[in-house]
């Protein structure tokens, strides 16, 4: 009943300004939401303001310039209580879906500078699936291609340069670490004493292996990794035995 009758409460702080902020009474800031405002809370420096609200959200603010610092989302309910811990680090929601929530209060870019000083997948990779669109969303993405592709570097194997193009096949790396895989296939499948149509052979299996794998995945992500590894391979084996039976199969089919 209460969401039908209330469209939009407003917020207002209100202070007595003797300098010409405002007048005795008159609000300096308001704070919108789309239906009912349940609770305030200053943060302990002042310099924040959390609201709760009946429209699922609280929403933390900057009271000097009245922006909109961040929007927690999450409830199934109305949110009726909100606080700030002491050190203004986070807050807690309480909701009438029977929970209450703590939040980490710090700004999406101040949390993406914690991140970035820990240089690992893991802080990165749990950035990008929690603020997804966040602008330091790309950033954190970079940073995962970047590191992913250090440790394909650290390790220097085939499997490893193809795990890294399988995993990120959009990532600025993937073509270099499909070169260098490239050069290490071409190792593997040479050699002075070895039967050149077995190797072809081999090869081709290899591919074929691989593409029976990619059939099976529901992402497009890897299935776009996997036919870049196919596609190296394929030309490896063009490039390498173009007269060899196993070869010419493969260009017929």
């Amino acid at each position: 009943m209460v969401r039908r009758l209330v469209g939009a409460i407003l917020v207002f702080l209100t202070v007595l300004t003797p300098w010409g902020q405002g007048f005795a009474g008159e609000p300096i800031r308001t704070f919108k939401h789309s239906m009912v405002v349940a609770s305030v809370a200053f943060s302990p420096d002042g310099r924040r303001v959390l609201t709760g609200s009946f429209d699922k959200t609280a929403r933390l603010w900057d009271t000097e310039s009245g922006r909109s610092i961040r929007t927690f989302k999450g409830h199934s309910d109305f949110v009726i209580s909100v606080a700030f811990s002491p050190d203004g680090r986070r807050v807690l929601t309480g909701s009438t879906d029977l929970t209450a929530r703590l939040w980490d209060a710090r700004t999406v870019a101040e949390i993406y500078r914690l991140i970035a000083r820990r240089e690992n997948i893991a802080a990165y990779l749990w950035f990008t699936e929690n603020l997804p669109n966040a602008t330091e969303s790309r950033k954190a993405l970079a940073g995962i291609h970047r590191l992913a592709f250090e440790e394909a570097e650290d390790i220097d194997t085939l499997e490893a340069y193809n795990d890294f193009v399988i995993a990120y096949p959009f990532a600025e790396q993937a073509e270099e670490a499909n070169r260098l895989a490239y050069e290490l296939e071409e190792d593997k499948y040479s050699g002075w004493f070895s039967n050149v149509e077995k190797q072809a052979r081999a090869l081709l299996i290899q591919s074929k292996r691989l593409e029976r794998k990619m059939k099976d995945l529901d992402s497009d992500d890897m299935r776009t990794g996997y036919l870049l590894v196919i596609d190296r391979m394929s030309e490896l084996l063009q490039n390498k035995y173009p007269a060899e039976e196993a070869t010419l199969r493969y260009l017929e089919s």
